[in-house]
């Protein structure tokens, strides 16, 4: 039953006649901000828009209030304030509250009628939000139920907002923004660890970092920001360290760990820990962040220990099948010692390459990594299709009208699952910053004038849905602004979705934002129409 009676409407009309008559010079003021209940007195609470006086008068006026309602003092934990709504005509304006075990927002489309939230403790706060174009009317009502006191709703651990300020021209995007997991590795042994201390405390000066909390019981945070781990490595056996428990350091904690390293010993470093332990570090299920991407970041000037020269002896582990992408920063390394790690891509199709930083102590130095690897993937990251940029051109018909011409982005993509409701995942997903562009031509010996070759492609995809995007265009590659968008592609579809191009010349280009990777883009191209 309605909670607003007859008596209290003669009282709230009487109110009106009395006080209208002192509103006519008034500023504008809220009314009864501040009530407690009152078992006898004042059971029931009622909180109106704002007034020229502050009083009961109908003499409307344009103000934010915030009300505060506060149970008696003898209530016990079997009482709460629940909240119910006579009147509503807020217009624009709008309304929150604080203090409920449940979220509560009104606004003019919120009928009238009870609100069955309660408060959590003995007040709640009502902020009224005025309209910019109208004074909104309403009447609210706050009053003392029984039948216990529900418990405070659990909170979110803070987000941390990204800042988006204008960010320094020399970054192609901003660093701010960068949202990976990303292992700091330095070998201690190595004579040139200062210079590897100051390159990686600027580049961590650059980024959000936002740490997973030591806490276990709180929830891995997947979102805006990096988060680091860092480990040190050394030519004596036994000596290497993770200096906090995986992604749970802040950027205060980096530096100062950064800033503390000693060189230790002297000769080759040993890697067989970054193979027996640090490399799962990144895939633990207590700390991993599946869509993050996930970088390595070695700082060395010399192979391992376990490398003697020979082909045999390399590589010790695969990044790639780890979903890792690793870079190698060094200072004035000699060729013979970056053998071992061009050898892991000698025969994988750059699928696991290395990706070289050579440090040179200049000023620049910061800018140019972030804008190749970090906010920035023209680098090959082992998301590009060749190891020297993000565009490739591809040639239809080079072997015949029945070649099958297949593209993958990135190159590992395979698209194993066959069905949209596949529960197959990767850890090999795509990079952060990505833009790759696939030329599609003809092969001389198939161009025939004015002649048009169709062109079936059977595509394959998982993208973050809304974030990342495949475009494939017709027309041709040489004259992008004169080309026609056949589709724009995101989300995901792994079923085998047939699109065809009137003649064989076209586009794909595929684009990723700020953080979030999944796994890929497959194209398979035949001559002909689609069937």
């Amino acid at each position: 039953s309605c909670i607003f009676q007859m008596g209290f409407l003669h009282l709230l009309l009487a109110a009106l006649v009395a006080s209208a008559a002192m509103a006519a010079d008034a500023p504008c003021a809220c009314v009864g901000e501040v009530q407690t209940i009152d078992p006898i007195k004042n059971p029931m609470i009622f909180f109106q828009q704002p007034t020229l006086g502050g009083v009961m008068n109908g003499k409307t006026c344009s103000m934010d209030c915030n009300f505060v309602a506060h149970l008696d003092a003898n209530a016990d934990d079997d009482s709460a304030l629940q909240i119910q709504i006579l009147t509503n005509k807020l217009g624009d304006g709008s309304m929150y509250v604080d203090g409920m075990n449940d979220t509560v927002s009104i606004t003019s489309n919120t009928p009238p009628g009870v609100l069955y939230a309660r408060s959590y403790d003995t007040s709640i706060t009502i902020h009224f939000t005025e309209g910019a174009t109208n004074n909104g009317e309403f009447m609210i009502v706050v009053q003392k139920v029984l039948g216990g006191r529900p418990s405070k709703p659990a909170t979110k651990p803070p987000v941390t907002v990204v800042p988006t300020a204008p960010y320094d021209p020399k970054f192609t995007h901003n660093p701010l923004l960068v949202a990976n997991d990303i292992m700091l590795v330095f070998d201690l042994s190595s004579n040139d660890i200062e210079k590897y201390k100051t390159f990686a405390r600027n580049l961590i000066k650059e980024m959000t970092i936002n740490p997973k909390s030591l806490n276990a019981s709180e929830p891995v945070d997947c979102g805006v920001g990096s988060r680091l781990s860092l480990v040190g490595l050394s030519a004596l056996s036994g000596f290497d360290n993770l200096y906090a428990p995986y992604w749970t350091t802040t950027a205060e904690q980096a530096d100062g760990n950064i800033g503390s390293f000693v060189q230790i010993g002297g000769g080759n470093y040993i890697f067989r820990p970054i193979q027996e332990k640090y490399i799962d570090g990144f895939n633990t299920s207590i700390t991993k962040c599946e869509n993050k991407e996930k970088i390595f970041i070695l700082f060395t000037s010399v192979a391992p220990y376990e490398y003697d020269g020979s082909d045999a002896s390399a590589p010790i582990t695969s990044f790639v099948d780890k979903g890792v992408h690793q870079i190698l920063v060094s200072f004035n390394m000699d060729p013979k010692n970056k053998n071992f790690y061009t050898l892991y891509d000698k025969e994988n199709d750059h699928s696991n390459i290395w990706n070289f930083f050579d440090y040179t102590g200049g000023d620049s130095d910061v800018e140019k990594f972030f804008n190749s690897f970090l906010v920035d993937s023209k680098e090959p990251m082992t998301c590009q299709l060749t190891s020297t940029n993000d565009k490739v051109d591809v040639v239809i018909g080079k072997n015949g009208a029945a070649e099958l011409v297949v593209v993958n982005i990135p190159p590992y993509y395979d698209a194993k699952s066959s069905t949209p409701n596949s529960n197959w995942t990767t850890v090999k997903h795509y990079c952060n910053f990505q833009e790759t562009t696939v030329r599609i031509i003809k092969d001389d010996h198939i161009k025939n004038g004015d002649t048009k070759t169709a062109l079936c492609l059977r595509v394959f995809y998982d993208l973050e849905t809304g974030k990342d995007f495949v475009s494939i265009f017709s027309g041709d590659p040489n004259k992008p602004e004169l080309q026609d968008e056949v589709v724009r592609l995101t989300g995901r579809d792994v079923s085998g979705t047939n699109f065809e191009l009137t003649d064989a010349l076209g586009s794909i280009v595929f684009s990723s934002d700020e953080k979030n990777v999944y796994d890929g883009f497959r194209a398979e191209m035949t001559m002909g129409h689609c069937s």
